[in-house]
């Protein structure tokens, strides 16, 4: 499953002129420059990644008066501190009215009465609630304390900040409102979802994003929620009217009521997800995760089950049970502890001799994702019956986001009595029976994900369970329809219109499944160059499989071909004449295609295609529709088996690439070139034209080593590949020219049939053909350090 994705760009023309449609990568990391020769793709710029936030959410961006009355229903109103509430706040209105600036004066004048006016609106609620003061705006304008894939830092104008959170440099996991003051309406849409993009980047629990926005042009303020769905604006609230001012005040004195107003789940944090009252699971390692905003947003993750013995006895040596990390307040905010470095390093000095004196304060979402991967968890410390090793310092505030989350989290004993005590479990619709649970086994893959209701994993794999290249799905659960959040569609009122500027509303209704399925490695784990590919011809089977059951994949990518732990027997496939078992007639299987969360009825969609949204992850997309989209906006251009199938060669490409990197072989300055050129996030007709470039550079190199084989024109890795990607690219080109006859809509659907057949099989037999001389083992060069 890749580790970004949402439905390919809205490619309807706009006016005004809309920033260039891009699509969406491929997890790549983009560390700078470093030591063993490999420079990665350039940090996004921010006007860029608020361009491509801007084309995300095109079409999909609405306003609603009732949305906060809507998405916060049933809320606590208690009459008497309602009307204490417009009584303090009414006493202050004309100083807060008067203190806000001239529409013409610069942005920077308006912060701070605006933070002013919103921390004054928080007092009246708590004095009016008797509460503690749980919620403080703070005007920031600095960079924050992480990034998204080594990005450019942003600098949100104003941050919502739980108090017991320092501001000086907050990481976005600790963000529980954004804010943001521009001039223009698009401009501060933008660039409010690039932050609502790394609060989703850097909680994965998060449901919805709330950020507060201020256009000072107009002194109109909006709050506007961003969720899988896209994006949905209370209408504005222009806040030099008193009866304006006094709307938005009772709006947010609704947030701050609410159990929900960070937008989180309730049901899992960072490490733990509650599937039943008797059933936890724990997250042990990220496979991979989505950033995009709308869409699909997959998080996918090796989870075990906690034994309840775990559960109800925890170490001797835990920390005495805190206040619940979820306890709701008067003023409904969820409050927990944080853990400061000085903290931290105050843990560390204390002796492993005396761990029952070790009082380490309770894990914040911070720490959580900070710690190192190699550290023991806690229980199994117990099981094993060692004491628990030093907890390390907290790391570095600049950090990579991406990174941190591919680091296992270190899990205490009272970590896991706590999520018991105070996760809610899921609410499913239908009850989950024991025979499932128990079917269950102790470690497997957990797979959350936005997803049509027709178009989950188990409606796409589950009448092709056994057979080559296909998954193991054990359980699915989808949502109870009354169960808040986890349907897009709950963030879309009645009243819901599109937000100017934005173009026409388009939905996609989604809701939030979580999928459980057999145990799997990443394609990079490969362990020799043999099983990468045969790894990948599997995942090719598969995906022939659920063709022939009208199923169309159509995100082809290097998170969605996965490797299980070991070869497995499988039902044989007519295509494949590799790994024969005598006795039971079946085949070895190592590779499987995964992630069906965008994949289509392919005869319904060939006859009647879909007229707003093509699906696909922008790096593997094929070049014959990337130049279709990109040429003639033409999204009406059917997509097929041939497609995918040259998705497959960009993902041997850049897996191979990414497996050269991890190993410590440096690139040469082509394929350095070409990993950068993939990574990139970019435009339709830029991916296509590098692609272009690669093939054709690839296809000279060959001939160079051809002509002067003393001096390889390959790093070791690549050359086993580089004659085998260089013809199916030809193929590929070859179906792109045939293809060209299926354009119009009118197209007799045998004839795609025995099209993409066709493209199956000679697409097998050029890698069967080739894997005799593929090698069992990686070359013989040292890992680098730390590999």
């Amino acid at each position: 499953m890749s580790a970004h994705d949402h439905d390919s760009p809205n490619l309807q023309p706009t006016t005004p002129k809309r920033p260039t449609a891009t699509g969406s990568p491929h997890t790549p990391y983009r560390p700078n420059s470093n030591s063993d020769g490999h420079r990665d793709a350039e940090p996004l710029s921010q006007d860029r990644k608020k361009a491509e936030m801007f084309d995300e959410l095109y079409g999909n961006f609405a306003q609603s008066e009732s949305i906060i009355q809507h998405i916060f229903r049933g809320t606590r109103k208690n009459p008497q501190e309602l009307k204490k509430f417009d009584k303090d706040l009414d006493q202050a209105m004309d100083a807060l009215i008067n203190a806000l600036p001239q529409r013409s004066e610069p942005e920077p004048r308006h912060y701070k009465p605006l933070v002013d006016l919103l921390n004054r609106t928080v007092e009246a609620y708590n004095k009016a609630t008797n509460s503690n003061r749980s919620i403080f705006f703070h005007v920031y304008d600095k960079t924050m304390g992480d990034t998204i894939n080594k990005e450019h830092p942003l600098k949100p104008d104003i941050l919502g900040l739980l108090v017991n959170v320092m501001p000086n440099k907050p990481l976005w996991c600790d963000v529980h409102w954004g804010g943001e003051v521009k001039s223009t309406l698009v401009d501060l849409m933008s660039q409010a979802a690039t932050y609502a993009r790394s609060m989703f980047g850097a909680d994965d629990t998060r449901l919805f994003a709330p950020v507060f926005v201020y256009q000072h042009s107009k002194q109109e303020l909006r709050v506007v929620f961003f969720h899988r769905g896209g994006a949905t604006s209370t209408t504005p609230y222009t806040l030099s009217d008193r009866d304006q001012l006094r709307k938005f005040a009772k709006d947010l004195y609704v947030m701050l009521e609410s159990e929900s107003s960070s937008g989180r789940d309730p049901s899992r944090d960072t490490r733990f997800l509650c599937l039943t009252k008797d059933l936890l699971l724990q997250i042990e390692d990220v496979i991979c995760r989505r950033l995009y905003i709308r869409g699909s947003a997959t998080f996918v993750a090796t989870v075990k089950k906690v034994p309840r013995s775990i559960m109800q006895k925890p170490d001797a040596r835990a920390v005495p049970d805190p206040p619940p990390i979820n306890r709701p307040l008067r003023s409904g905010v969820v409050l927990g502890n944080r853990v400061t470095r000085s903290q931290t390093k105050q843990a560390n000095a204390k002796t492993e001799e005396s761990p029952a004196e070790v009082q380490s304060p309770p894990t914040s979402r911070r720490s959580e994702r900070l710690r190192d991967k190699v550290l023991k968890t806690n229980v199994e410390n117990k099981i094993s019956g060692k004491l628990p090793a030093k907890t390390p310092e907290a790391a570095s505030t600049d950090t990579d986001i991406d990174a941190a989350m591919r680091k296992s989290p270190v899990v205490k004993d009272d970590g896991i009595e706590k999520a018991f005590k105070t996760l809610i479990p899921l609410r499913p619709a239908g009850s989950i029976s024991n025979r499932d649970l128990d079917a269950l086994p102790e470690t497997f893959v957990l797979k959350h994900s936005w997803v049509s209701s027709d178009r989950t994993d188990k409606t796409v794999f589950g009448e092709s369970a056994g057979e080559m290249g296909i998954p193991d799905v054990y359980l699915e659960v989808v949502p109870d329809k009354n169960e808040r959040y986890k349907n897009t569609e709950d963030f879309f009122p009645s009243d819901s219109e599109a937000l100017q500027g934005f173009g026409e509303l388009t939905r996609d209704p989604k809701i939030s499944v979580y999928t459980f399925a057999g145990k799997c490695r990443p394609l990079e784990d490969a362990k020799s160059p043999k099983e990468l590919i045969e790894g990948i011809a599997h995942a090719i089977l598969g995906h022939n499989v659920i063709w022939k059951r009208e199923w169309l994949h159509r995100d082809v990518s290097l998170g969605n071909i996965m490797l299980l732990p070991e070869c497995v027997l499988r039902k044989r496939h007519e295509l494949w004449n590799q790994g024969l078992d005598d006795k039971s007639g079946k085949t070895y299987c190592i590779g499987i295609i995964s992630d069906g969360d965008h994949a289509v009825r392919w005869k319904r969609e060939a006859s009647e295609p879909r007229a707003k949204q093509r699906s696909g992850t922008l790096p593997y997309i094929s070049r014959r529709l990337l130049i279709a989209w990109y040429e003639t906006l033409d999204i009406s251009s059917v997509h097929l088996a041939a497609d995918d199938l040259e998705s497959f060669a960009w993902t041997l490409l850049f897996a191979v690439l990414e497996i050269t990197k991890e190993r410590g072989i440096k690139w040469t300055a082509a394929e350095g070139r070409w990993y950068r050129d993939m990574s990139d996030t970019t435009t339709l007709y830029d991916m296509w034209t590098r692609k272009h470039a690669i093939i054709v550079r690839l296809k000279e190199l060959i001939d160079i080593d051809r002509n002067n084989p003393t001096a390889p024109s390959f790093s070791p890795i690549i050359s086993h590949f580089a004659p085998l990607l260089d013809e199916w690219f030809d193929l590929a080109s070859t179906w792109a020219s045939k293809a060209r006859r299926f354009q119009s809509t009118n197209i007799p659907l045998q004839d795609i049939e025995s099209f993409d057949e066709e493209c199956y099989q000679s697409c097998v037999a050029l890698i069967l053909r080739y894997l005799p001389n593929i090698p069992d083992t990686w070359p013989d060069v040292p890992l680098a350090s730390g590999s």
